[in-house]
């Protein structure tokens, strides 16, 4: 399996699933081009929490647009993978996603 860990806190990227993609704009503005960070260091380094609109469109966004869009309560994050991995349907469609 795959080990990227936070340059800021340590954490594994990939075991807590706190991997995602912003647009370069949002990125370049606060972190270097090659630098690593999960998202809480990366909201901490904006001062704010990221936004769907920070993101570019793609499918390792998914699970983190889905959660903070529609929150926990609906499907956690490892049901939400586990479901766009398969191809099975969550209490949405993750189609809508592309179009926030």
């Amino acid at each position: 399996m795959m080990t990227l860990i936070c340059e800021k806190c340590g954490i594994n990227i990939v075991d807590t699933n706190n991997y995602y993609m912003t647009k370069d704009s949002v990125w370049t503005s606060k972190a270097d081009k090659d630098e690593l960070l999960c998202i809480k260091c990366f909201e901490s380094r904006i001062g704010r929490k990221l936004t769907v609109g920070d993101l570019i469109i793609a499918p390792i966004n998914k699970v983190f647009m889905l959660t903070r869009v529609f929150g926990e309560s609906i499907c956690n994050k490892k049901q939400i993978q586990r479901r766009i991995l398969f191809g099975q349907p969550c209490t949405f469609k993750i189609k809508e996603m592309e179009t926030i």
